[in-house]
């Protein structure tokens, strides 16, 4: 399911590791590649033909959801204490996880959480289980890149 990204703002990722992906060899063509496909949300020219990749749906945080994902980073309300890099990172996709596609019996579950709303762990456990911890890393600073900057050129 190949989808332009909306003006809600919701895009699609696939992970750059992903074995439906037929990526270039070089580097600098591999990035611009990776780099258009998640600008425009077409990944139809990177599939192999016949293959599914697994489809990771996010949307972009909101000013509100950036700030208290910033205020947890620094303390954690939960935990009583500054979040570690990796508890940043997996909190972050949580609040912009939407959906995913093609990837088993795995589904994205989103319960409120005090002020927001987040997918259960249980999404970020079966991504790092299966593929381990490149596509979570990959993905996170995707999204705090847009949440950063959130007026892209086209």
């Amino acid at each position: 399911m190949i989808k332009a990204p909306s003006i809600a703002r919701e895009y699609t990722l696939c992970w750059s590791g992903d074995p439906a992906l037929a990526l270039p060899e070089d580097a600098e063509e591999r990035a611009r590649v990776l780099k258009q496909a998640r600008e425009t949300g077409n990944w139809a020219p990177l599939i192999i033909e016949g293959q599914q990749p697994t489809l990771f749906h996010f949307k972009d945080l909101t000013r509100a959801e950036f700030g208290w994902w910033d205020g947890e980073r620094s303390n954690s309300a939960r935990l009583q204490r500054p979040l570690g890099a990796l508890e940043a990172s997996d909190l972050v996709l949580r609040l912009a996880l939407r959906g995913v596609d093609n990837f088993g019996t795995n589904k994205v579950n989103r319960k409120q959480h005090g002020a927001v709303w987040l997918c259960d762990v249980d999404i970020i456990n079966a991504i790092s289980d299966q593929a381990g911890s490149a596509p979570l890393v990959e993905f996170a600073e995707i999204v705090l890149e847009r949440a950063a900057n959130p007026i892209r050129p086209l």
